[in-house]
């Protein structure tokens, strides 16, 4: 079935995910108030494209679609997951003026959808450092799945996710070892404020988890001789697996400063 305003000769607002979400949206709720706000959007579209001409460029585009961002937010809740899923690509391209749909994109990291969870962590990817806090709560939701994707999407964010460097040193000792690598990963991006978990990472190479244990041990040699003291003290863990990790962990460290310093005598 085509939407009204398809008719109209909108078609090339409906290529774009603002479009299509806005659209649907409205269309698939019954009632003349649904459409006449579907009605509504397309006359919008066709005035502007005589105001700005055929050849209006992307930006005064985009300046247009940002009127859509409190339709989109409300979509990012609608029971059917392709629109909600369209709701966050959409998003995607709108900063900053989406900066008030954050909370409700953060919120889709735990949707029951795997392709929702999934558009919605590379939407807020793209959001920056607004995104970290409304992040964050999500570090302690009760599945674990949730838990991970929350660390992958701040590790993506870089040092834009700084304000979680806290939350995610506690996620070391979460139960989940996939979470426990996550964090370790993502607090790799975000030196050299992430250096206030060295304690924390350095416990991590004693971890009942390989992966968890290597990726520990990369994190602390990028976090550099200000780690060393506390991976020596691992050195006396009674595992000898541990201290051979401890003890490799020291020489990558050390091999770093001298890479380091020959680069600067040079």
């Amino acid at each position: 079935m085509k939407m009204p305003f398809e008719k109209i000769g909108t078609r090339p607002w409906l290529r774009l995910p603002q479009g299509r979400a806005v659209g649907w949206a409205a269309w698939r709720h019954n009632g003349w108030a649904g459409r006449t706000l579907t009605l509504m959007l397309g006359i919008g579209v066709v005035v502007t494209s005589i105001s700005y001409g055929q050849e209006a460029s992307e930006a005064a585009a985009r300046r247009h679609l940002a009127a859509t961002v409190p339709a989109l937010t409300a979509a990012l809740g609608d029971p059917n997951s392709a629109v909600r899923a369209e709701a966050a690509m959409a998003l995607r391209e709108m900063k900053p003026q989406a900066k008030a749909a954050l909370p409700a994109l953060a919120a889709l990291l735990a949707d029951g959808d795997g392709y929702v969870r999934g558009t919605a962590a590379r939407s807020l990817e793209r959001m920056g450092a607004d995104a970290a806090p409304c992040i964050v709560p999500l570090l302690w939701n009760p599945h674990a799945e949730v838990r991970e994707l929350a660390a992958v999407t701040l590790r993506a964010l870089g040092q834009d996710g700084k304000a979680a460097i806290p939350a995610l040193t506690e996620r070391l000792r979460d139960p989940c070892p996939d979470v426990r690598e996550a964090a370790a990963k993502a607090l790799r991006r975000m030196l050299p404020e992430a250096k206030i978990a060295i304690a924390a990472l350095a416990e991590l190479l004693r971890d009942r988890d390989g992966y968890v244990r290597s990726t520990a041990a990369e994190t602390l040699e990028r976090m550099g001789p200000e780690a060393a003291p506390s991976v020596a003290m691992v050195l006396r863990d009674p595992n000898p697996q541990v201290r051979d990790l401890a003890a490799y962990t020291l020489q990558q460290i050390g091999a770093a400063m001298w890479t380091s310093g020959q680069a600067v005598s040079r």
